[in-house]
Parts: C-alpha cells; structure tokens; sequence
C-alpha cells in the first residue's frame, strides 16, 4: 500500500510512498501527520499517521522529529487523480 504524505511547512502533498519507503525515511511521519491512501478521493480520507495501524509501527520504530516539519491540523484535499499520476 503506498501513501499520500502532508507537508505543512511546504504546504504540499508528497508521495505517494510505500510503505518500505517510509520506513527508509525516519522523522517524516508523526503520530499527527495527515496521510491518505494512494487513491484517496475524498477530504475524510486523511486521517492522522497514528490511527493507520501499518504507520503507527513505523512511527514507534524509528521514532519521531523533535520539530515536526509534516504535522497539520486540517485536512488537506487529496490530490486529483491526474496530479498524482504526474507524481510518479
């Protein structure tokens, strides 16, 4: 499964990443970064990294930033299907 990843410094959507990537990548997820899954069309598809079982573990595994640069507190809009192609 891979993920949409919410920037809130840069105020952009990043990924989508695997799963293996994000645990490649220590300090880009929070307990409260937003993240959606890879075809997400719907704003009630973020949720916090915590809530995702498959990202909590990575988050307990290599821990967390102690500046968050990925943490927001509202819900971005995922990215329009033709976006996240271009992405890849």
């Amino acid at each position: 499964m891979r993920f949409w990843i919410y920037d809130k410094r840069a105020k952009k959507i990043l990924g989508p990443y695997t799963v293996e990537r994000l645990k490649a990548m220590p300090g880009l997820l929070t307990p409260d970064t937003k993240v959606a899954p890879e075809g997400a069309s719907r704003t009630v598809d973020w949720r916090k990294a915590k809530d995702v079982p498959v990202l909590l573990k990575i988050i307990e595994a290599v821990g967390t930033p102690e500046d968050p640069q990925v943490v927001d507190d509202e819900r971005p809009a995922p990215p329009p299907a033709r976006e996240a192609k271009k992405l890849l």
